[in-house]
């Protein structure tokens, strides 16, 4: 390896170093939900976006960058949940995400080039456990992901998904209620 390659590796390290240090030390304190606040401040130095009191995020957490990841007010992410990829991850507020879900922002082109899009999650939104949502897709408000889906489209406000490739299975809440 020569200089050049030495001293770019460690600009791309020392890039994401606070970031990493925040996470280690995120999933480093005890998961109590009395100390939430300062887990999520922990957070907040790593560059996450994240109320300090009114998320209650679980470890471990996984995450390549925090500073892309915004979660709002009233959010709960389960245990071993994992945020990918450089861009933007928002989840809106009042959101309940399940264990291991994995938001997959990085994708790669059949070219051999890396595509990176941010992913958007509205507010009340249910994902459960074990949910991938690639790049580039947004949730809408009110919908409801069952467990092991791959979100692979948009996803409109206040409908039900599951399967892979996710596909609609309910189209309303008004309908969920019809057929109980």
């Amino acid at each position: 390896m020569t200089l050049d390659g030495v001293v770019f590796s460690l600009k791309h390290d020392l890039k994401y170093l606070r970031p990493r240090i925040a996470l280690w030390l995120f999933n480093f304190i005890p998961d109590f939900y009395s100390l939430s606040f300062i887990r999520n401040y922990i957070l907040r130095l790593g560059g996450a976006k994240v109320p300090g009191r009114h998320a209650y995020i679980r470890s471990p957490l996984y995450c390549s960058d925090l500073r892309g990841i915004e979660i709002c007010e009233g959010v709960f992410v389960n245990s071993g949940c994992r945020f990918q990829g450089t861009s933007p991850i928002y989840i809106g507020a009042n959101s309940q995400i399940g264990p291991q879900c994995c938001f997959e922002t990085v994708d790669h082109l059949p070219s051999g080039d890396i595509l990176d899009r941010p992913i958007y999650i509205a507010e009340h939104t249910w994902l459960g456990a074990k949910v991938i949502v690639v790049g580039g897709k947004n949730i809408g408000a009110g919908a409801t992901i069952a467990a092991g889906a791959v979100v692979t489209k948009n996803i409109p406000a206040n409908t039900t998904w599951g399967g892979v490739p996710a596909r609609e299975i309910i189209s309303s809440k008004k309908d969920a209620l019809k057929n109980q």
